[in-house]
């Protein structure tokens, strides 16, 4: 059974809507913040996480979009993780 409310979920012109898209409005996201953190140097998933302060799951998602955009690529290198495995070391392509 569905809930039903008295009032739409999602209204446009309410006030609390609008405060949300001007505090979101010019802030960067996840993505953008991975691909300008690449610009400096190559970086593998778990360093980027450190780095960022976020779940290394949201960083391997985001770059794995950024792969899929043609926007990073292997770099060709490989650092050890925490764990001792071999991570592939991302940097951005050449655009």
């Amino acid at each position: 059974m569905q809930l039903k409310l008295d009032y739409e979920a999602y209204q446009r012109n309410s006030e609390t809507s609008k405060s949300a898209y001007y505090k979101k409005k010019d802030k960067l996201t996840l993505k953008e913040q991975v691909y300008d953190l690449l610009l400096d140097n190559p970086l593998a998933n778990y360093q980027i996480a450190d780095t960022m302060e976020v779940p290394l799951s949201s960083v391997t998602a985001r770059i794995r979009e950024l792969q899929i955009d043609s926007k990073v690529e292997d770099s060709g290198k490989r650092t050890l993780s925490k764990y001792g495995r071999d991570c592939v070391v991302w940097k951005r392509t050449k655009i």
